[in-house]
């Protein structure tokens, strides 16, 4: 085999591998590792969606995750005065 296939074929190898995580797609490996217990005063309104991690097979804690800004924050599902926000600003996620 020509060395230059060799290296095409390697490469393309070398990128299916650190495409998924697992088995699992980059975007269902993305978990929260920890989470923050204080929420800054002014992060809440600049929310656009919210979602809630499962501690299940992929992830291994629970959080909420606010998305602010083009960016994921991770949050304390225990925090009462974030899961009363969230009731009130996205029931249909509550």
């Amino acid at each position: 085999m020509c060395p230059l296939k060799f290296l095409i074929l390697l490469l393309l190898l070398l990128l299916s591998i650190t495409g998924t995580h697992q088995g699992f797609p980059p975007s269902s490996a993305s978990c929260c590792t920890q989470v923050a217990k204080h929420i800054p005063r002014n992060m809440l309104q600049q929310v656009t969606k919210v979602q809630f991690q499962k501690k299940d097979g992929i992830c291994n804690i629970k959080a909420i995750v606010l998305h602010v800004d083009n960016q994921l924050k991770c949050m304390d599902p225990q925090n009462r005065r974030l899961r009363k926000w969230v009731r009130k600003h996205h029931p249909k996620q509550a």
